[in-house]
């Protein structure tokens, strides 16, 4: 068995690959985004990227600025989930189905919207919690 602190350089590598495939793969082929979901795409490219190289850095080098720069990591990744957030909630182009069965598709899709709202909000108060975190002086 081996120990899990000695996988996690891998696990940042291969976040920081799929973040590269993705890329590659948006680049190479940009017909398989819609055009109005291109920028959801980038966004989710930068957090497997910006979460594989933090791993990466927080297994491979020892010192005491590893923990600031998580803070900072943590911020932009909470950004990252907060904008996803909104970008579902406040979106008028995007369609949200599903929903509680029985009730009219209008409210299910406000209840939807709200719920990625609230949701957005709580990560973006999570994102501006670390960043404090990381401002002040330890």
């Amino acid at each position: 068995m081996t120990n899990t602190s000695e996988c996690r350089p891998w696990m940042g590598l291969l976040l920081l690959g799929l973040g590269v495939g993705l890329t590659l793969a948006t680049v190479i082929m940009p017909g398989w985004v819609p055009p109005d979901k291109k920028w959801p795409v980038w966004v989710i490219v930068g957090l497997f990227v910006v979460t594989g190289s933090h791993i990466v850095l927080a297994t491979t080098v020892k010192s005491e600025g590893v923990s600031r720069i998580s803070g900072w990591t943590a911020a932009l990744l909470y950004t990252g989930f907060a904008s996803l957030g909104f970008w579902v909630a406040l979106n008028p182009h995007l369609t949200l189905q599903g929903g509680i069965p029985g009730l009219p598709p209008a409210w299910n899709r406000l209840m939807g919207r709200l719920l990625f709202g609230l949701g957005g909000l709580l990560t973006a108060g999570s994102a501006i919690y670390f960043v404090v975190r990381s401002c002040r002086k330890t």
